[in-house]
């Protein structure tokens, strides 16, 4: 015993519990590496059904043509938002259409029509804020919403895109025309999002009026 007594720690006989303690570690050990193993065979599929349900919900909410939101997208956050109406403080909807699409589509076909409402959407993106929600709603309608801006912010806005139209038409031969329309959120009176719409609507189709009125004119 004494001489058992002086030996190193090191040399000391194994403790029985020690040895089953070591074992069953080990075995943990052996578990975890096969789940491991087995780990990106099981994960795969998953993440494979994960990247397909994002491709369907991009589909069913992005506007294939012109890659803004669609009409459901737009629908969708009007229904978010009128949950949670109550909370809008500041929201300003600005309605885009293009003019003579019709013309275009008789005179030079439907592709140089699809053509005209891709860079139309390209230049909203030019010219909106880096936060503003686009949106075709469908046709040669689009639809743009603002948080936190200004009438200030809304009419530099527009400037830059009746800049962007100009040039557009310098550079290319079928020429892109559009009116639009926009209203601010209005606390005190609107209970609805139909009323922002509503007022936003009034507002295009009388730059639509102007328009038609001042091309007569000119003719």
């Amino acid at each position: 015993r004494q001489c058992g007594q002086l030996l190193p720690q090191r040399c000391q006989p194994a403790h029985p519990e020690g040895d089953l303690q070591l074992l069953l570690l080990s075995g943990k050990l052996h578990i975890l590496l096969c789940l491991f193993r087995l780990f990106p065979q099981r994960l795969y599929p998953c993440l494979q059904f994960s990247h397909n349900i994002q491709q369907t919900h991009q589909m069913a909410f992005t506007d294939s043509l012109t890659e803004l939101g669609n009409r459901n997208a737009y629908e969708t956050s009007c229904v978010r938002m009128a949950h949670d109406f109550d909370s809008v403080r500041s929201l300003c909807l600005i309605l885009f259409d293009l003019n003579g699409m019709k013309r275009v589509n008789d005179t030079w076909g439907h592709l140089a029509g699809d053509r005209l409402l891709r860079d139309f959407a390209s230049l909203l993106r030019e010219t909106m804020p880096p936060t503003a929600k686009l949106y075709r709603y469908g046709g040669d309608e689009f639809i743009a919403a603002l948080h936190e801006v200004s009438l200030s912010d809304v009419k530099k806005c527009q400037q830059k895109l009746e800049q962007r139209i100009v040039r557009y038409n310098e550079e290319n031969e079928i020429h892109l025309s559009a009116a639009w329309g926009h209203a601010f959120f209005n606390p005190e009176t609107d209970h609805g999002l139909s009323e922002i719409v509503k007022r936003a609507d009034g507002m295009l189709y009388a730059m639509k009026r102007a328009m038609k009125q001042a091309a007569e004119n000119a003719s």
